[in-house]
């Protein structure tokens, strides 16, 4: 048992021991390191590297950052760009829609308007018609009174003239009637007489 005791013993102090070396090789590659970023200078800066080993440009990344950016400013910009010109379609479409509807408006009244007002036109033609058509009727049977009391006074005139005439012959054909039956009495007596 002394002896199991002693080997294990010594087997731990080798193990120490080794762990010992792996912490002094340790400390060497960090000096190693420290040594090579030192020797590569001041004004250098050490890249990292990616997973293939190689070196990666910071900058680069940030112009890839920035270029995305870029793209995604770009692309939001057009976005909203063509949301504006679409809404400026659309306010525009609205408001040619409104001024068709308007002057379509416009049109039905400015129509309704003047075919009122020919309406109104023909209307008062024809009451102007009818109107003429009222005078005329009336001068033409006034014209018509006025030649048949024409006519009746002219017809009666000749009558008047011919009675008067009738007369006028009766009362010479009395007269000369008269003169005969004196010249027969006259005779009459000259023979009784002689």
């Amino acid at each position: 048992e002394t002896e199991a005791e002693a080997e294990t013993e010594t087997e731990t102090e080798t193990e120490t021991e080794t762990e010992t070396e792996t912490e002094a090789e340790t400390e060497t590659d960090v000096e190693a390191e420290a040594e090579t970023a030192s020797d590569v200078g001041e004004d250098e800066d050490v890249l990292p590297t990616d997973e293939g080993g190689e070196e990666e440009d910071p900058e680069e990344g940030a112009t890839d950052v920035t270029q995305t950016q870029t793209l995604e400013e770009t692309a939001a910009a057009s976005k909203e760009e063509a949301r504006t010109r679409e809404q400026e379609r659309k306010r525009e479409a609205q408001e040619k829609r409104q001024k068709a509807i308007e002057a379509k408006k416009k049109r039905q009244e400015e129509g309704a308007r003047k075919e009122e007002e020919a309406k109104k036109r023909r209307e008062e033609s024809r009451l102007r018609k009818a109107e003429a058509m009222k005078k005329a009727k009336e001068k033409k049977e006034a014209r018509q009174r006025e030649i048949a009391q024409k006519n009746e006074e002219r017809a009666q005139r000749r009558q008047e003239a011919i009675e008067r005439k009738e007369a006028a012959k009766a009362r010479a054909a009395a007269k000369k009637k008269a003169r005969e039956e004196a010249r027969k009495r006259k005779l009459e007596r000259q023979n009784r007489g002689g």
